[in-house]
């Protein structure tokens, strides 16, 4: 289990993740937890693990999150 503390920002961008903190950006509205569901996809494809080992900690309505990968 590892917690991954992001930041969340709107607009073009490299997302990053380094070490247990990292930085992602989306273009998607923050509507129907769309802008959440689009991090997590993002983080998996990062770390290259399934979708299904990726949770979503604290801040669904935050810029920052914690993220738990299994």
């Amino acid at each position: 289990m590892t917690l991954l503390k992001i930041k969340v920002r709107f607009g073009n961008g490299q997302s990053v993740i380094s070490g247990d903190t990292g930085i992602i950006f989306t273009k998607v509205r923050r509507e129907n937890n769309r802008a959440n569901l689009d991090v997590m996809k993002q983080i998996s494809q990062l770390c290259n693990i399934p979708m299904n080992r990726i949770r979503l900690i604290s801040g669904h309505s935050s810029t920052k999150k914690v993220i738990e990968i299994l």
